[in-house]
């Protein structure tokens, strides 16, 4: 509960960028948290995790009502061609750095024009690094930053493209 008012600034972020009726993946899915505050507004959901776990959770939750969540890694997700917009939910600073933007790089490729990408991460040793190597492909059109849950560390939002085009990779 802590964290909605972080989920409706993503979900904000893509109504913002991306046409309505999205086509959205979340990669870092979880729980399912992001899923509630899109209802209404997307035409298709895929929730992506690591976590054989979380996914299960998500699915025994009830949540799901025609779209779908996968076990799997940002990192190995790459087929982004039916989607509109891609959400990287607190997962990049589980991959190398080049990895991460390697991630976000094949989303801006791969997702329908006009594509938005949403990047969320809580400040750590390693955001700091991504954030940099993410500055030098491209400026975000959004920038953001939260503290959802008091005495934790920031966390900081970031959307690329949407009408105003996506960095070319």
């Amino acid at each position: 509960r802590a964290l909605t008012p972080l989920y409706e600034a993503v979900a904000d972020s893509l109504r913002n960028g991306a046409p309505a009726g999205a086509r959205v993946v979340d990669l870092g899915c979880g729980n399912g948290a992001l899923l509630p505050v899109l209802r209404g507004w997307h035409a298709g959901y895929l929730g992506v995790d690591i976590s054989s776990e979380a996914v299960a959770r998500f699915r025994g939750a009830g949540l799901l009502s025609g779209e779908d969540a996968r076990t799997m890694s940002a990192e190995e997700f790459r087929d982004f061609s039916g989607f509109d917009a891609a959400v990287f939910n607190e997962v990049l600073y589980y991959l190398p750095v080049a990895a991460a933007v390697g991630a976000v790089k094949a989303a801006a490729s791969g997702l329908r024009p006009p594509g938005v990408v949403v990047v969320v991460m809580t400040e750590n040793p390693k955001t700091g690094r991504i954030w940099e190597a993410l500055d030098e492909w491209g400026a975000p059109i959004e920038r953001r930053v939260f503290r959802p849950i008091a005495h934790e560390p920031p966390c900081e939002l970031r959307r690329y493209g949407g009408a105003s085009g996506i960095p070319t990779v």
